[in-house]
């Protein structure tokens, strides 16, 4: 590849490589890193040394697998040389990969990580590989079943952790259901029916039936209280059966002046609706804003009993999974029982690729690391 040195060249060496006029190219991480586009034919990856960085590797990989490759299969090869120190470049990798899977999890408690993704796994496999010791090679394997298993231990934690919240919540809120439906239907019991185009205005002990009159004393109302400047609350009377409030607060208008703003609250029990009525609101609108607010008490209700029905079908589920065990449990304390002799084997034997071992004579030869299938281009 370094005989390549101009991108117009490199291009002709691409088109050359996925046409099959050339049949193979040998060269180095970064002259055959990114920006090698060269995937349509190749059939196999081949790393002749170790990289030092676990990137070095994905570079390496991401020219052969990727979209746009015409295998449906491809190969990656690795190689160490007994008695060189592949192995412990291969455990080298292992570590660093294992500590950036730990920065990149996001999770700030975690002061030390066993668990191991693809790469690592990866990694781990080829120093078992390397060693030519087959109890590294079924450490390697423990070491995946025991954090795959832990991962699914955590995993139901966590869901019991959330079945329980799940109950306490829906519980609160099946409670919450029921007060409100008995709110609301007390409510729609107490609305007085009025006739088309009329109101009935309960409003100190005078009854009104125009709208645009109620309208007008509401504003009327609304009026005085920003006259006298001064936070108020006046119960105005009983609108068609529900009572309405006014209720007025010193507030701050968009330029920074201070007003005292005014505001009608519609008092029924269920659930209470308020609006702010300004010298610019007009009589209908307030009529308007009240009626609508008494009218939504049957959209209310039934809002409120669709929620308690949805609760109340959703709990029993939750409940029967609250306390249930990890299933796999018994397999966990099995593989970590197995793990354990076969690290205390190791340590008694002074193995030579175990941590604090590493500068000891590494005798190893390693083949295939792995094969995998390409995804299919969409």
């Amino acid at each position: 590849m370094q005989h390549y040195k101009k991108n117009s060249a490199k291009q002709r060496l691409f088109n050359d490589l996925n046409q099959g006029r050339k049949r193979f190219a040998l060269g180095s991480t970064a002259t055959m890193g990114t920006g090698v586009n060269a995937q349509q034919r190749l059939i196999a990856m081949h790393h002749l040394d170790v990289p030092w960085l676990p990137s070095d590797i994905e570079q390496r990989e991401g020219r052969i697998e990727r979209q746009g490759n015409q295998n449906d299969e491809i190969q990656l090869y690795g190689y160490a040389t007994s008695g060189s120190m592949d192995a412990t470049n291969w455990q080298m990798l292992e570590r660093k990969a294992r500590f950036i899977n730990m920065a990149m999890s996001g999770d700030r408690s975690i002061r030390r990580i066993e668990d191991v993704s693809s790469n690592v796994n990866q990694f781990a496999l080829a120093k078992a590989l390397a060693s030519g010791d087959d109890r590294l090679m079924k450490k390697a394997g423990l070491d995946a079943e025991v954090a795959r298993l832990q991962r699914l231990r955590d995993a139901h934690v966590d869901d019991q952790y959330n079945i329980r919240r799940t109950i306490t919540r829906t519980t609160r809120e099946i409670e919450s259901c029921q007060k409100q439906i008995a709110r609301l239907e007390a409510d729609i019991a107490r609305r007085a029916p009025a006739k088309v185009d009329e109101v009935i205005f309960d409003c100190d002990g005078t009854m009104v039936t125009d709208r645009k009159t109620a309208g007008e004393r509401i504003l009327g109302y609304a009026h005085r209280m920003r006259a006298d400047r001064t936070g108020a609350r006046w119960i105005l009377g009983v609108f068609n059966g529900i009572g309405l409030e006014l209720t007025g607060y010193e507030a701050i208008d968009t330029e920074g002046r201070p007003y005292l703003c005014t505001v009608i609250t519609v008092q029924h029990n269920g659930e209470q609706h308020e609006f702010e009525v300004t010298e610019k609101t007009r009589p209908g609108t307030v009529v308007g804003r009240v009626e609508s607010s008494i009218r939504n008490l049957d959209i209310d209700l039934a809002n409120a009993r669709a929620n308690l029905e949805t609760n109340e079908r959703r709990l029993p589920a939750f409940e029967a999974r609250l306390g249930q065990a990890f299933p796999d449990a018994p397999l966990l304390e099995d593989k970590l029982q197995e793990l354990a002799e076969l690290e205390a084997e190791l340590a008694s034997s002074k193995g030579e690729f175990e941590p604090g071992n590493d500068q000891e004579a590494i005798m190893a030869e390693c083949g295939t690391i792995d094969k995998k299938p390409l995804p299919q281009a969409a």
